[in-house]
C-alpha cells in the first residue's frame, strides 16, 4: 500500500487499502494504517471512518507496542477536529488519554492549552491554488490537541490573518523556543474559521527594544494584536523543520536591529490612536501612519 502511494499511484494504494481492511476486519494496525493513508491524502471523512474503526481494536498489549500512545485515537481526534465534529473529537481525545479537560457537549472545544507554534501552508503552493500561500511558522493559542487560534500576525503572502482558527497535526515537525524551553511545531491541516481582523504595518525609526515593548503592552492591553516583523528570521526548509538553534544548524542571519516593522491587528482608528499616543511620548521616535498589509 505505502509502496504504491510513495510511487505516486494513489488509486492503487487505495485499492490495496480496501483489500487489506476486507481481509483483516478485526486488525487494529490494518485500520490504523489505512486511516493514516487517508489522512496523508487529506481525505478526512475516510480518515475518520477508518480511524474510528481502529480505536476499539487496539489491545492493551498493542498499546504498549506504541509506548502507551493510542495512534488511531489521535488520528480520529484530528480528523474529527478538521471536520468540526466536536463530540467525536472529545470521545477520541478521551480514549487517547490527553489528560486535559476539554469540556462536554457537542460545541467547539475551547480549552486553554497554552501557546504552540504552527506551520501555515506546510506544503507551499501558489497563493492562487486551493489552500495555497507562503509557508511560515506562527504562534497560536492552542484550544485542543489539534487546533488553535493564530495570535501572531502572519505575512500577507501566507493567505492567513491574525485570529484565524486552524486545525493542525499532532506529530511534531520541528521545534521553537518558548520561555527558555523547546516546544514542538505542528503542521497546519485546514483553516477552520477565517478571521476578518485587519492588520496594519507601522514604519518606525529610532525605537529601541523598551520602546517597542511599551507599544506592544499598550496594544495588547487594548485587546488588539501586535507583532514585530523586524524580528522575523527567515529559515531554510531544513532548519524550519528542525531546531533552528541547535549547533550544526545552518547559519541564518539575524534580522537587522531596529528595522522598525511593527504590525497591529485591529480597527485602524484604534491602532492609529495608540501609535500616535505612544510616539508623542517619545520625541526620539518617528512613526508613520498605519498602512494596510493586505486587501
Amino acid at each position: 500500500m505505502w509502496a504504491a502511494y510513495e510511487a505516486g499511484d494513489v488509486s492503487r494504494a487505495e485499492e490495496i487499502a480496501e483489500q487489506l481492511v476486507a481481509g483483516s476486519p478485526d486488525d487494529h494496525d490494518t485500520w490504523f494504517q489505512t486511516g493514516l493513508l487517508a489522512k496523508v491524502e487529506g481525505r478526512w471523512e475516510l480518515c475518520a471512518e477508518r480511524s474510528e474503526r481502529a480505536v476499539p481494536l487496539l489491545t492493551p498489549r498493542g498499546r504498549r507496542s506504541y509506548r502507551g500512545e493510542h495512534p488511531s485515537a489521535w488520528n480520529a481526534g484530528i480528523a474529527a477536529t478538521v471536520l468540526e465534529r466536536w463530540a467525536d473529537a472529545r470521545r477520541a481525545w478521551d480514549v487517547a488519554g490527553v489528560g486535559v479537560d476539554l469540556g462536554e457537549g457537542d460545541g467547539p472545544i475551547e480549552a486553554d492549552l497554552g501557546l504552540a507554534p504552527v506551520r501555515l501552508n506546510p506544503e507551499e503552493r501558489p497563493p492562487t491554488a486551493p489552500g495555497g500561500g507562503a509557508s511560515a511558522v506562527v504562534w497560536t493559542r492552542r484550544l485542543s490537541p489539534a487546533h488553535g487560534r493564530v495570535v501572531s500576525i502572519p505575512f500577507a503572502e501566507t493567505g492567513h490573518r491574525y485570529g484565524d482558527l486552524v486545525a493542525h497535526d499532532g506529530a511534531p515537525s520541528g521545534t521553537r523556543t518558548l520561555d527558555g524551553r523547546k516546544v514542538p511545531v505542528f503542521d497546519a491541516l485546514r483553516l477552520i474559521e477565517a478571521s476578518t481582523t485587519p492588520a496594519w504595518e507601522v514604519s518606525v525609526e529610532g525605537a529601541g527594544p523598551a520602546d517597542v515593548e511599551a507599544l506592544a503592552d499598550a496594544v495588547l492591553d487594548a485587546g488588539l494584536g501586535f507583532d514585530d516583523w523586524g524580528g522575523v528570521r527567515v529559515l531554510c526548509a531544513e532548519c524550519s523543520a528542525g531546531d533552528p538553534d541547535r549547533r550544526g544548524s545552518h547559519r541564518h542571519e539575524d534580522p537587522p536591529a531596529g528595522s522598525g516593522r511593527l504590525v497591529i491587528a485591529g480597527e485602524r482608528d484604534v491602532a492609529t490612536a495608540l501609535t500616535a499616543a505612544w510616539s508623542e511620548q517619545r520625541p526620539h521616535v518617528v512613526a508613520g501612519p498605519p498602512e494596510p498589509i493586505r486587501d
